[in-house]
């Protein structure tokens, strides 16, 4: 049962909050895709929205990811 809850943990979130997160995630790689279909029959429609898409997702990504080392080290120091 501990494999249900092991990424929220490491996450630390709650189950809510994970998902609006990964859906988010989701609305953002859809728009993404759709907008690099259309880009793929029209070149010049869409000529940076796909590599903006993931340059933001990636940036959220680090950001959390960051932000989650640094509530564990100050947890960790005190």
């Amino acid at each position: 049962m501990k494999y249900l809850t092991r990424h929220l943990e490491e996450a630390n979130e709650t189950y809510f909050q994970h998902f609006c997160h990964a859906m988010s995630f989701a609305a953002h790689m859809l728009f993404g895709a759709i907008a690099c279909a259309i880009h793929a029959l029209l070149p010049f429609l869409f000529e940076r929205t796909g590599s903006s898409q993931i340059a933001e997702l990636y940036d959220r990504m680090i950001k959390q990811r960051l932000s989650r080392y640094d509530e564990t080290q100050s947890f960790q120091n005190s």
